[in-house]
C-alpha cells in the first residue's frame, strides 16, 4: 500500500512538471501577449520590477520608451513587452523587451552587467506572431511556412538553428 501510495504521489508530481513556459495562459491571451514564456512581464505602458543580484531593478515602458535604471531606450513601436528570464543560466534574469512590429516580432534580450545595460541579442522574424521562450531558447514560428527559428544561448553567445537547416539571418 506504501509502496501504491508513492507511485500515485510520484505520477502527481510528474504530470505537474511540464513547465508554464510552454502553456499559453488566458492571462496571455487576455493580455494580448507575444512573448510566451517569460518568468514575469507586463504588456503595454506600465513598470516590471524584480530582483537580481540582491540588487532590486525597475523597468517601465511608457509609448515607444522603455525606462530602466542607468538607461533609456527608445523602440520603433509602443507595441512593447517587457520580460524577465534567465537565459545565461547564472541565477539572475535577463530583461527582454519584445515589439511587435507590424512585419512580425523582435525580442531584445539585455543584461545588467558592470554598471550598464548590455544588449546579448535580437532574435526578429518577418511574419512571425511570437517568441516561446524555454530554457535557454527562443523560438518563433514563421506563420507562413511552419519553420522554427530558434536562438539558442551557449555560453556567450545566442546560436541560430531553424527547423528546415536554413542559415542565419
Amino acid at each position: 500500500m506504501k509502496r501504491f501510495l508513492h507511485c500515485l504521489l510520484l505520477a502527481g508530481l510528474l504530470t505537474s512538471l511540464p513547465a508554464p513556459a510552454q502553456i499559453r495562459t488566458a492571462a496571455d491571451i487576455d493580455a494580448r501577449a507575444f512573448v510566451i514564456g517569460l518568468d514575469a512581464y507586463v504588456y503595454g505602458n506600465g513598470p516590471l520590477t524584480w530582483t537580481a543580484d540582491g540588487r532590486s531593478f525597475r523597468a517601465e515602458a511608457s509609448g515607444n520608451t522603455v525606462i530602466l535604471p542607468a538607461a533609456t531606450l527608445s523602440f520603433d513601436t509602443a507595441d512593447l513587452l517587457l520580460g524577465i528570464h534567465d537565459f545565461t543560466g547564472d541565477q539572475t534574469p535577463e530583461l527582454i523587451v519584445g515589439e511587435k512590429l507590424p512585419d512580425g516580432v523582435k525580442a531584445h534580450v539585455l543584461r545588467w552587467k558592470e554598471g550598464a545595460w548590455k544588449e546579448i541579442g535580437a532574435p526578429a522574424l518577418a511574419g512571425g506572431t511570437e517568441c516561446r521562450i524555454f530554457r535557454q531558447a527562443l523560438t518563433i514560428k514563421d506563420p507562413a511556412t511552419g519553420v522554427l527559428h530558434t536562438w539558442t544561448w551557449h555560453g556567450d553567445r545566442f546560436d541560430y538553428k531553424s527547423s528546415d537547416n536554413g542559415v542565419s539571418f
